[in-house]
């Protein structure tokens, strides 16, 4: 037991100890009579936590693992991948992983996930890696260079599209915004984590396009929703700006309907085109 303790903590990155004098760590895994503990010693509001595995239903052909119960039936028969994005305690991450899933448990708790992944790799061992880490080795999987990437999204009229796929295989992209902090789209997200390329914030790139005058052809209500959709990318990071159901919210509703402002670029197609344009603009290199 003491030696698969010393094993855990090693893989988890945290000091192991088998006594209570351990006021001068911050997180410690603790071996006690009962149980093994997680403490953290910054808050002493926070007890300790403890993972109980007993009753859960673990027989290799038990009800537990059936991919007929509802957990794996929750996630119909073609997925394969799951990211578990509130993992807590990791309970349905196990089961997944052990029904044959590959599953990526994330949480976010100080004491619990401390920000990093742990997964099962193909031998079944347990893998810790930061969140970067693991973030930039999954999206080098995905696009064998950055040339590779580049044309994907400059392919993709719809670049929300790419995200939601990425989100499908087990790799969400918000965690990772949270932790760069920055203000950045997914491109540039991709771009500098993957592919260590400088990033600009969606602020910079909208400047860039006013800079270039790209909206000077069109009519001034046209140029009037082209600049409203240029503040939504900023400001929200919306990618979807060719989504007419964008018009039906502020502020385009307080510039008329939304088939009023289509007119404005002609039928819906010309309004899609001077979309793709937009969008073109905000990913032009700026020499």
């Amino acid at each position: 037991m003491r030696r698969k303790a010393q094993t855990l903590a090693q893989e988890l990155g945290v000091p192991f100890a088998e006594t209570e004098q351990t006021a001068d760590l911050d997180l410690l895994l603790v071996s006690t009579p009962e149980r093994l503990e997680l403490r953290d010693n910054r808050d002493q509001r926070i007890g300790p936590v403890s993972v109980d595995f007993s009753s859960l239903d673990l027989r290799p052909f038990g009800p537990g693992l059936s991919r007929r119960q509802p957990l794996a039936r929750a996630f119909g028969k073609k997925v394969r991948t799951i990211a578990d994005a509130t993992a807590g305690l990791a309970q349905d991450a196990l089961l997944l992983a052990l029904m044959g899933f590959q599953v990526t448990a994330i949480e976010r708790s100080g004491v619990v996930g401390n920000r990093d992944f742990f997964f099962l790799d193909e031998n079944g061992k347990l893998v810790t890696e930061s969140l970067r880490d693991f973030t930039k080795k999954a999206l080098r999987k995905r696009f064998a260079s950055l040339s590779a990437f580049l044309q994907r999204w400059t392919a993709a009229e719809r670049k929300q599209a790419i995200i939601e796929e990425l989100a499908n295989e087990g790799l969400p992209l918000d965690p990772l915004a949270d932790e760069v902090g920055k203000d950045l789209d997914p491109f540039d997200l991709i771009c500098h984590v993957a592919f260590d390329r400088r990033p600009l914030t969606r602020r910079e790139r909208a400047q860039n396009v006013r800079k270039r005058d790209v909206f000077a052809k069109y009519g001034p209500q046209a140029r009037a929703v082209l600049e409203a959709l240029l503040a939504k990318y900023q400001d929200d990071g919306v990618l979807n700006l060719d989504d007419p159901r964008i018009l039906h919210i502020a502020p385009f509703d307080l510039m008329g309907t939304p088939t009023q402002l289509i007119r404005e670029f002609g039928t819906r197609a010309d309004f899609e085109r001077a979309v793709h344009e937009l969008q073109a603009a905000l990913y032009q290199e700026v020499a």
